[in-house]
């Protein structure tokens, strides 16, 4: 089983919105009760596609620490705020004088799939990397996830062609949000 990666051009990322739904910026180590309500609903859910998470693991990612520094984005539904919709964490681990951006996890709760809300949160990071001097973030999923495979082949196929179009319009780099 082998692992595939993708790397996603910063710049290339339109504002993504789903409707209903609010993508915040978290504290990483405040939402711990997010990680564990998503995984929770992942587990239930049986999906194929999802993978063996324990809310444990995942925790400990969201821990910043010498050389790596960690940020966290909850979707939330506008009118069930304490139910979290999704969660993603981007990393960016430093190492003699280069920096490597990277979205550590993505997960969307079952019931919220399908609606942009996994494509918002990483917008949000890439903008949020790419005004920080990142060119480029990087993914990866196992081959036995044809989901995942699918998902950040078209996030990185939605980033390349709004970047050309930018290009081809001669627009500046959007300014990044957090």
């Amino acid at each position: 089983m082998g692992v595939m990666r993708f790397e996603l051009p910063t710049a290339g990322f339109p504002v993504f919105r789903c409707p209903g739904i609010v993508v915040e910026l978290a504290n990483p180590a405040q939402c711990l009760d997010d990680v564990r309500a998503v995984v929770d609903a992942s587990d239930k859910g049986k999906l194929d596609a999802v993978p063996d998470v324990k809310a444990s693991g995942l925790a400990r990612e969201l821990q910043s620490r010498p050389g790596r520094e960690v940020w966290a984005w909850v979707a939330r539904s506008e009118t069930a705020r304490a139910d979290p919709a999704g969660l993603g964490v981007l990393v960016r681990a430093a190492s003699g004088g280069s920096a490597r951006w990277s979205i550590g996890w993505l997960l969307v709760n079952p019931a919220h799939r399908r609606r942009g809300i996994g494509m918002a949160i990483v917008a949000r990071a890439a903008r949020f990397a790419g005004g920080r001097g990142a060119s480029v973030i990087h993914a990866e999923t196992l081959e036995k996830w044809p989901a995942a495979l699918a998902f950040w082949g078209a996030a990185r196929l939605a980033a390349e062609q709004h970047l050309a179009r930018l290009q081809k319009s001669g627009e500046s780099r959007k300014t990044a949000e957090g």
